[in-house]
């Protein structure tokens, strides 16, 4: 039986009053401010370029344009992108593994469970097609660093 919920991650929720609490919300009703912060230098550019033609280009409606546009929202790009090259480098290690190969996922299969890990999905199982939770706690201790 296929699992049929909305995406829901852990998101940090400030109130009208400013507080901010932690909450499982559903990622279609977020509301995320998006202001410019930075501009991309040439060597930035390569590099997100290179990390286009790895992970961006399997993201659903991503193009090169919006890949690089969106960089320009973080105050810190650079770590926008050690984060997306930790991601392909975990994406790397799974698509190696033999629960990769016996689930007969594709690498977008993998990088799909690596983002939503990374954003603090919810029942990822629900969101992508033939994983289970068995490969979602193999990715995650990889993520984490914590694989054995």
């Amino acid at each position: 039986m296929e699992r049929q919920k909305p995406k829901m991650i852990r998101a940090e929720v400030v109130d009208k009053d400013g507080n901010v609490k932690t909450e499982t919300v559903n990622i279609d009703k977020l509301k995320i401010k998006r202001v410019r912060q930075s501009t991309l230098d040439e060597t930035q550019k390569k590099r997100a370029t290179l990390l286009f033609g790895r992970v961006g280009r399997y993201l659903p409606g991503m193009t090169m344009e919006k890949w690089l546009d969106g960089f320009t929202f973080d105050r810190n790009p650079v770590r926008e992108m050690e984060i997306w090259e930790h991601i392909d480098d975990v994406v790397d290690q799974l698509w190696t593994h033999d629960a990769t190969a016996a689930l007969n996922l594709t690498r977008k299969d993998v990088l799909r469970v690596v983002v939503a890990l990374s954003v603090n999905a919810v029942d990822i199982p629900a969101q992508v097609r033939a994983v289970n939770d068995e490969y979602v706690a193999l990715a995650r201790s990889v993520f984490t660093g914590s694989a054995k």
